[in-house]
């Protein structure tokens, strides 16, 4: 094997595959683990200012006025 046929092998998809995104995949998860087991933040009292929630039109399904993510439920 000659020395372009060891970079050539490099930039192969597998080789990145293991050596970048699946090393990254695991520090993401024990990321999301060491997070997860620490105490819960309370979260800020909510304020209705009256600039949120403005709807120009209803949503197209449901009502109108729930988001497809609720109307799913």
């Amino acid at each position: 094997m000659g020395p372009g046929r060891r970079w050539q092998r490099q930039l192969e998809p597998g080789f990145l595959t293991y050596s970048v995104a699946l090393p990254g995949v695991g520090v993401s998860l024990l990321n999301v683990f060491l997070k997860s087991h620490n105490e819960e933040e309370e979260r800020p009292e909510f304020v209705a200012y009256p600039y949120i929630r403005i709807r120009s039109k209803p949503f197209p399904w449901g009502d109108g006025n729930h988001t497809l993510s609720i109307t799913l439920m």
